[in-house]
């Protein structure tokens, strides 16, 4: 389930359409409040997962080191998948985010993994990345969230999975410069 988060920033106001994968802004008039951020009332682990991102100094570094674990076929597959979904159709990725397949102890391993399998550009795939961690951990269902963020005004976006208080692809350190505009849990 995706928890849109609106944020207001310099008369604008800014909302994520989760199924199309669109940031939408309108300008604000000057009679309303130009609040930071709007909040709907949010899950307990949401909102403690929120709690980290706000706070990153909160956030757990202890270095656990990466597993080498078995890729079968059908996971190589499915992360083609979710990268070919990403950049033709967007809302088809939005379906199979919601899936628990529940391959993986938790979203470190899986996004492990699929840093192994595709090693490409990341930055470029981080939506796919998170998706995946987050669509074949075990753990997330009890303790995770995707993230989607903004780095306003620049409508630049960025996508992360905080599970258990940390962030679970281990060389991502950009996420803490971008505003959370949308909760997946």
């Amino acid at each position: 389930m995706y928890h849109s988060l609106k944020y207001s920033f310099r008369g604008k106001r800014y909302r994520f359409c989760s199924v199309f994968g669109l940031l939408l802004s309108k300008k604000i008039s000057k009679n309303e409040p130009n609040l930071e951020r709007v909040c709907p009332a949010l899950p307990c682990k949401v909102s403690a997962a929120l709690a980290v991102v706000d706070d990153p100094y909160t956030v757990s570094l202890d270095g656990t080191a990466a597993k080498t674990v078995a890729v079968s076929k059908a996971v190589r597959c499915y992360g083609l998948l979710l990268i070919w979904l990403h950049r033709h159709f967007y809302p088809g990725l939005w379906l199979l985010s919601h899936l628990r397949l529940n391959v993986y102890d938790n979203a470190e391993e899986a996004i492990d993994v699929f840093c192994r399998i595709h090693p490409a550009d990341q930055k470029l795939l981080c939506l796919p990345r998170s998706v995946f961690g987050a669509t074949l951990s075990r753990r997330f269902k009890r303790e995770g969230a995707l993230f989607i963020s903004v780095f306003l005004p620049s409508h630049h976006m960025h996508a992360f999975v905080i599970e258990n208080g940390r962030n679970a692809y281990r060389s991502d350190y950009g996420w803490i410069n971008y505003t959370p505009i949308s909760i997946m849990s």
